[in-house]
């Protein structure tokens, strides 16, 4: 009985590190609060928290820099390709209130080389769209007044002002830079794309349609954007691609293909991947993995499930390496009792494919290397 049992538990632990060829390399406590999001370069990396910093790191684990902000929050992060420059998408407070939303460059030294202005938004505008997508929030925050006037609910929702010189008119959730590094694209909450020239000027702007809360962009080309959840836009003549049946996914761009992943509905249960060429989807067996988000490198894709597990998959959907488990504990996800291995939240691919850094829950950060 003794054998079967020592059988079991190696199969059990087997099945969480097949193909392991990713070890820990370095682990590293210097946020203070939950990891928000990675980015990285071949030669640096960067993490930013809730505690409103931002280190960037080399792959041994020394800090080049620290940026934090005295108010407000980091929302975005982004290295622009081949170079130690990181663009900061940030909510700038004061008092407590929303004072802009600003799109910042930080140099090798982590100082601000410049800022990303929308010289062409007037007032008037701003106020009209402002009001067009704060509708539905305002009524709620309304509502809750009324129905529970202990509460002391937070003054009404203000317009953003121009004169503060801001990026976007919401924070910015995504920021991304074209291959050719001649155009910077970033996304904001009330889904406004924007492009960016090399002189930090403001190009063209789309509102995007997707009925996604949180929206990701990527460059594909250097005219062509991949909007999550299924849109390909050119900023060159503006005309868009939508690859119909995957609206209520998440997604990644992953060299000719799109991993569509779980989006917390039933719909987008059975993870797929999804090739450009032949639209063609070839649906993946990860023992019943629901993906939270995900990173690649130049040929892999990094996936994080809501079990704490990172999965390594190449272009194919070949399960490679499943590595991050620190723990052994029930819980329960959409009324499915599951085991989590890891408070693992975020996670970042260097382009090469050699380090894969982790963020978690308590500001911890850890970078594995391949071996």
């Amino acid at each position: 009985m003794s054998r079967i049992l020592v059988l079991l538990m190696m199969l059990f632990t087997c099945s969480y590190t097949h193909g392991q060829d990713f070890k820990k390399h370095e682990l590293k406590n210097r946020h203070k609060d939950k990891i928000i999001s990675i980015a990285t370069t071949d030669s640096l990396f960067a993490t930013s928290s809730y505690d409103r910093s931002v280190n960037v790191w080399d792959y041994t684990g020394k800090i080049i820099y620290s940026y934090k902000i005295a108010e407000g929050k980091i929302n975005s992060i982004s290295f622009i390709p081949n170079s130690n420059s990181l663009l900061v998408g940030v909510t700038e407070m004061n008092n407590k209130d929303i004072y802009r939303y600003a799109i910042k460059c930080l140099n090798s030294l982590g100082k601000i080389e410049y800022e990303f202005i929308d010289r062409r938004l007037v007032q008037d505008f701003v106020n009209i769209s402002f009001e067009k997508n704060v509708t539905g929030v305002r009524n709620a925050i309304g509502s809750i007044k009324s129905t529970f006037p202990e509460m002391n609910i937070k003054k009404d929702l203000e317009a953003p002002q121009v004169s503060k010189e801001i990026s976007h008119i919401e924070l910015v959730q995504s920021i991304s830079v074209s291959p050719d590094k001649k155009t910077i694209a970033s996304i904001d909450k009330f889904n406004i794309l924007k492009t960016w020239n090399q002189n930090h000027e403001i190009q063209s702007s789309f509102k995007i349609l997707n009925n996604k809360k949180d929206t990701k962009i990527y460059f594909a080309t250097d005219s062509t954007i991949f909007i999550e959840p299924n849109i390909i836009l050119n900023i060159r003549d503006s005309s868009a691609q939508i690859i119909k049946g995957y609206e209520r996914y998440s997604s990644i761009p992953f060299k000719s293909a799109i991993y569509f992943h779980f989006n917390y509905n039933n719909d987008s249960r059975q993870e797929k991947l999804y090739n450009l060429a032949t639209s063609h989807s070839k649906e993946l067996d990860l023992n019943n993995f629901y993906t939270i988000t995900g990173t690649r490198s130049n040929d892999k894709l990094a996936l994080l499930g809501v079990d704490g597990l990172v999965r390594i998959i190449n272009e194919n959907g070949g399960l490679l390496s499943t590595f991050g488990k620190d723990r052994n504990e029930m819980m329960t996800f959409r009324g499915e009792k599951i085991r989590l291995f890891s408070k693992i939240n975020s996670i970042g691919f260097s382009p090469s494919g050699q380090f894969i850094i982790t963020g978690d829950d308590n500001g911890k950060v850890i970078i594995w290397k391949s071996e």
